[in-house]
């Protein structure tokens, strides 16, 4: 699990996550790193057109899934220390506004569409500590092509190491080298 890596490396930063929905992966992600900020960014309102369009016309996606039923405050509440976590609601990147002078040590992309994969690795890698991590979900899942596909881009335009991993959902990892 990256979180133990990050504590054992005394890997400097805030938790994040694009794509929240419930907030149970964060949730979990907290508990491995209770000590840390933790930065949500989700529309919570389920998919924005501007991105689902993209999706469409590449035809990357065979069924939109309905994540409008969410709530930012529900979510925060969820946290054992609701205090440490700062949602970022809206369109993602103009959602980060306020955030651009945040470190990051581990970060999880589940936003499962094309443009907000390929804004979200390009934004979160620029401010991910060296030796952290992003998590990008569904990189291997067939019903959400967008992600493998901005995944892949993304590597060819950074250079960045992308690692498939054989879990549930789909996972690769992108680790920032430790300088």
């Amino acid at each position: 699990m990256p979180a133990r890596e990050i504590v054992e490396r005394g890997i400097p930063g805030a938790i994040g996550e694009l794509g929240v929905f419930g907030g149970d992966f964060a949730c979990l992600l907290s508990g491995y790193l209770p000590d840390r900020a933790i930065h949500l960014f989700d529309t919570f309102e389920g998919f924005d057109s501007r991105d689902t369009v993209v999706d469409a016309r590449e035809n990357l996606v065979d069924d939109f899934i309905d994540f409008s039923g969410t709530d930012p405050q529900s979510v925060r509440a969820r946290f054992e220390d609701p205090s440490r976590v700062t949602l970022h609601p809206g369109w993602f990147p103009q959602s980060a506004a306020g955030a651009e002078d945040v470190t990051f040590a581990l970060v999880s992309i589940d936003a499962d569409l094309y443009a907000p994969v390929l804004d979200g690795l390009a934004w979160f890698y620029e401010r991910l500590s060296p030796g952290g991590y992003i998590l990008v979900h569904d990189f291997n899942n067939g019903a959400f092509g967008g992600a493998k596909k901005a995944t892949r881009e993304f590597q060819d335009r950074s250079g960045a190491t992308v690692v498939p991993i054989p879990d549930w959902g789909g996972t690769a990892i992108v680790a920032r080298p430790a300088g």
